[in-house]
């Protein structure tokens, strides 16, 4: 026994022990099991507490043992362990202790172990307006075709615009869980909670989709998808005869034979983003055999622009070549479907199934850190909630952390406490690099959290950002930029204005330009590092950079 007995009653009870003198049928019912489950639960909060029966309460004054028979000794702890169910607690150790006339009980009691995901794989779906983004990713996730009326994509969609309009309007994640042999977990209704947790518990493998909407109104919604979900993988869509005509038209306007400037520029956010990605053309029952044609040579020559080998998948041996290659990320395979008759869908998900992971253990070992993208504020007297997707590091339940940077705070940090993790409501013992969260934080202001804020170890070393040095390339830009110029910039979940303050030895910048340039947050500084990638934009993508140097 790890106390004695004499002790345990010495001490009485306290935040880590309750006493009973028995439990018994009656316990169970639903007001008198509510009271003790609330006990149970504040004992065994974050570490073991005791629960200990054959004890008797003097007047208020001492503790008394009260010996109990064998029979009551049993039913007890059944009791114990039916209350203990419900509010996920396990009893740890059971110490019967045989003294004068029966029987006493020490129950060590505590939490039970929460899950940790075995694998989870990040992927980014991209494509122009009605590329069928989410109907795809409903058919993934059921294996059950459209029924060429938003069948497929009825559960993904949430919001009552979305409902009506039948198009995405924000970022949405959905999941895909898979057993140890790749065979779907998924239920039909993706958003019923109950399959969620199960799904969770039981998946060896998670594929987490970030849905964005295709708008170009919805364009900062896409990018932050982009940069701020910090995906291991993107999927673009294209959808065949849309993408045809669109084509067609730009070459009777302007006589340039090219895909349309919205799926370019996707294009070249995602190429930008230096992770492996993958082409889908989409709706290849709809499309003509001249429609396939003419997107297939345009699909193989922009991405041979950005500087990528297009690989049509065609057969399961296809596959193994991704799979060996896709990791380097020179290749881009390219699937050509129909969420209507499932052609290709095969193909496609068996590679998405045993794609690689492609976050490394030496970012787990480093300090934590990720970017803050959803602030849930509820109700006063509530915890904040957050949620976003693990950079760098690990958090864990319990966790002391800062969130930074706070303009209205002292040395903008405020430090505070990891409640509780979830990943899609199902609690977590810790998270990692690549993975996404939902934080439960004790002690944070809720009044000052904002997107794009970073919360990180107590032990991270933080300096606010003003300005920095950066190479950039002006992409898509029909004017001259000069000193002075005040494009948005979005990186990781970051979205504010920033300002050229100085472009070198350059009297103005211009589309194809590469240049090595001062900028400056307008409104607040931020935390960016050396190394981070960023888009800047004004409405549509102007260009692109990556952060040299601090100033």
């Amino acid at each position: 026994m790890v106390l004695r007995l004499e002790e345990i009653l010495a001490r009485g009870e306290n935040k880590k022990a309750e006493f009973k003198r028995y439990l018994e049928q009656k316990d169970l019912k639903p007001d008198r099991a509510s009271k003790l489950q609330t006990q149970l639960r504040y004992i065994s909060n974050f570490e073991p507490g005791l629960f200990v029966i054959g004890v008797e309460d003097i007047r208020g004054e001492r503790w008394e043992l009260f010996p109990l028979k064998e029979e009551q000794y049993k039913t007890s702890k059944s009791i114990l362990k039916q209350l203990c169910i419900p509010v996920d607690i396990e009893l740890l150790e059971e110490e019967k202790i045989v003294v004068d006339g029966g029987l006493v009980g020490v129950f060590h009691i505590g939490p039970k172990p929460l899950l940790e995901v075995q694998e989870e794989i990040t992927i980014n779906i991209m494509g122009r307006v009605n590329a069928g983004k989410s109907t795809l990713t409903g058919v993934l996730l059921t294996g059950k075709p459209d029924d060429g009326n938003g069948l497929a994509r009825a559960s993904l969609l949430v919001h009552p615009q979305e409902i009506r309009r039948g198009q995405t309007s924000d970022l949405h994640i959905s999941f895909l869980g898979l057993n140890a042999d790749g065979t779907r977990l998924n239920a039909i209704q993706q958003l019923d909670l109950q399959d969620q947790e199960r799904i969770i518990t039981e998946a060896a493998r998670l594929l987490i989709f970030f849905d964005a909407p295709g708008h170009q109104e919805f364009s900062r919604t896409m990018v932050r998808s982009v940069l701020g979900a910090e995906a291991q993988y993107a999927l673009f869509l294209i959808p065949a005869s849309t993408e045809a005509k669109l084509i067609r038209s730009e070459e009777a306007q302007s006589g340039l034979n090219r895909l349309d400037t919205i799926t370019r520029e996707q294009l070249v956010l995602v190429a930008q983003r230096g992770i492996p990605f993958f082409i889908v053309i989409n709706k290849i029952d709809k499309a003509t055999p001249e429609d396939m044609q003419l997107v297939e040579e345009l699909v193989k020559s922009t991405i041979k622009e950005i500087g990528k080998v297009p690989f049509f998948v065609e057969t399961e041996a296809d596959i193994d070549i991704v799979l060996r290659e896709i990791p380097h990320n020179v290749i881009v395979p390219v699937f050509e479907v129909s969420c209507t008759i499932l052609a290709g869908i095969d193909h496609l998900f068996a590679m998405l199934k045993v794609l690689p992971v492609m976050t490394t253990e030496t970012r787990h070992d480093v300090p934590a850190i990720a970017y803050l993208d959803k602030i849930y504020r509820g109700i006063r007297g509530t915890n904040l909630v957050v949620s976003g997707t693990v950079l760098e590091g690990i958090f864990k339940p319990g966790q002391r952390v800062k969130v930074f940077p706070f303009e209205g705070a002292k040395n903008l940090v405020v430090e505070g406490r990891i409640n509780s993790i979830e990943v899609f409501k199902k609690g977590v013992e810790r998270v990692k690099s690549g993975e996404v969260f939902g934080f439960d934080l004790h002690k944070i202001p809720r009044e000052l959290v904002r997107r794009g804020q970073v919360i990180v170890d107590r032990d991270f070393h933080l300096a606010p950002v003003w300005s920095f040095e950066a190479n950039v390339v002006i992409t898509f830009h029909s004017v001259r930029i000069k000193v002075g110029y005040s494009p948005v910039c979005q990186c990781h979940t970051i979205s504010q204005t920033v300002v050229f303050e100085d472009i070198g030895d350059k009297d103005y910048l211009a589309l194809g330009d590469v240049a090595t340039v001062r900028l400056r947050f307008a409104q607040h500084p931020e935390f960016v590092r050396p190394g981070d990638k960023f888009i800047l934009r004004e409405g549509n993508l102007r260009g692109f950079g990556t952060i040299q140097k601090i100033l």
